[in-house]
């Protein structure tokens, strides 16, 4: 077997196989930090094979293959990229996890023995994320899209409250249903080509194509939580906050976004379909920021950040696919340096709630008291709104001067409505992080317990990805090219 598929198939099977062996074991945590470590250790070697021994081409596999029914991988540059980001996010959030889904936490104390379930579907959970991020065919895109949806609806309803239950509901009904506009895509494809492949969408006649690809901006809508079909994230904040953070950095909502650059590697677009990117990824951008200034919980607001930044990338792809290449590589980076960077602002949310008892930010003041806190929030809110040397500074001012770059009065509109709402966005948190860390610690900072060494390491490890994820990006971001 090619060791690029071997290892694919590896980092993909590992953490399902280990979900089983979690469910009939007292040691569950361990269990799944073994597995998450060695998927990330499988997509390492991949990473390295890409690179150094494969000369940096792209290679598709058929695992599946009957009467242009397909089920296959794909390791490219995009997928490797990502993959990256998918694996170390997983293992940061199983490591973080074990304090948090303890009895010591503050804000929602919870038996050991509870925890068996929530490590298992949090590995299958990486998984599904990695099966679709490595997918070449419509199939099994399909089949992984579905299986991140399942597992975020009993993840998203872990504490069994009536509000968990209809959050959970509302994120599996409405990820389902844009779900379909896969379903479609695929259905139209192999009727006109005979395959399931993504890149038999480009060898379909022109209306045919611009229908297609209009189905899968439905399902990366839905799955996006873009505009008009977000409601469901928000409400998804009841689910434990490391499910958060791995639900909004890497292994649900950044699916939908990664589908469109997908696919617009493989297939480009119609001009229909770009303007249909660009009106969505600007309405969802504006919304998002207009609902910054209600928000009093935490992680309420850092889902409508979630919105807002997953709308650059949807916006950037339909600036590059207007003629710019700076556009393209700041959209494929933004989906790799805001996923360490809101991973860490989850993780930081969870950690302030562990120690405190509360996420809300009018109870929250004086936290330089708790040090990690303190790094975890300053990094998290300077990277979030674009401040350099942090990461998202150099995915958002790519796709900015990549619109302006256009020369288009469509481009240059749409690099100014993204420069506005950084602005906005770095006045709203520079506010918010003022209010949570200066000043005198609050009650609840003040009684705060002690921030356990594994939680810190994370909290740290995530700080420095901050730095150092566009270096790493930088190898990867050179072979990506506009169709």
């Amino acid at each position: 077997m090619d060791p690029l598929l071997f290892f694919t198939i590896a980092a993909i099977i590992i953490p399902i196989i280990f979900s089983l062996l979690v469910f009939n074991s007292r040691r569950a945590y361990n269990l799944s930090v073994v597995a998450s470590l060695i998927s990330f250790l499988c997509v390492l070697c991949i990473t390295y094979l890409f690179l150094f021994s494969y000369g940096t081409i792209s290679h598709k596999y058929e695992v599946i293959y009957y009467r242009g029914i397909e089920l296959g991988f794909i390791i490219d540059t995009l997928s490797v990229l990502i993959s990256f980001m998918v694996a170390f996010n997983g293992l940061a959030t199983i490591v973080f996890s074990k304090y948090y889904m303890s009895p010591l936490n503050k804000e929602h104390p919870i038996k050991f023995e509870k925890t068996i379930r929530f490590y298992s579907f949090l590995l299958i959970f990486e998984s599904s994320a990695l099966g679709f991020i490595y997918s070449s065919t419509l199939l099994s895109m399909i089949i992984f899209f579905e299986l991140t949806s399942i597992c975020s609806f009993f993840l998203i309803g872990y504490y069994g409250t009536p509000e968990s239950r209809k959050a959970s509901f509302e994120a599996l009904i409405v990820t389902h249903i844009a779900a379909m506009g896969l379903y479609v895509a695929a259905g139209i494809t192999y009727a006109y080509t005979g395959s399931l492949n993504v890149v038999a969408i480009k060898s379909l006649p022109e209306l045919m194509k611009t229908v297609t690809l209009l189905c899968l901006l439905v399902a990366a809508m839905g799955k996006s939580a873009q505009v008009p079909t977000h409601t469901w994230l928000p409400h998804a904040m009841v689910a434990p906050t490391p499910v958060s953070a791995y639900l909004h950095a890497a292994a649900m909502v950044k699916l939908g976004v990664y589908l469109m650059l997908r696919v617009y590697v493989e297939v480009g677009f119609t001009q229909i379909v770009t303007i249909a990117c660009l009106v969505v990824g600007l309405i969802s951008m504006m919304y998002g920021c207009i609902m910054y200034f209600p928000q009093r919980d935490l992680k309420r607001l850092l889902a409508y950040s979630t919105i807002t930044q997953l709308s650059y990338i949807l916006t950037g792809v339909g600036i590059a696919s207007l003629g710019s290449s700076l556009a393209l590589q700041g959209a494929a980076l933004h989906i790799f340096n805001h996923g360490f960077a809101k991973e860490l602002f989850f993780l930081t949310a969870g950690l302030i709630s562990y120690s405190t008892g509360t996420r809300l930010l009018n109870e929250i003041s004086g936290l330089k008291k708790i040090k990690g806190a303190a790094v975890g929030f300053i990094v998290a809110a300077m990277s979030i709104t674009g401040i350099p040397p942090f990461n998202c500074f150099w995915s958002k001012i790519s796709i900015i001067i990549g619109g302006y770059q256009t020369g288009t009065l469509v481009g240059i509109i749409a690099s100014t409505i993204i420069l506005f709402e950084s602005l906005i966005c770095f006045i709203w948190f520079l506010r918010i992080l003022t209010q949570c860390i200066m000043g005198k610690p609050s009650e609840r900072v003040e009684k705060a317990q002690e921030v356990p060494s594994s939680m810190k390491l994370v909290i740290y490890s995530l700080v420095l990805f901050t730095l150092i994820s566009p270096i790493i990006a930088g190898p990867f971001l050179r072979l990506l090219i506009n169709p």
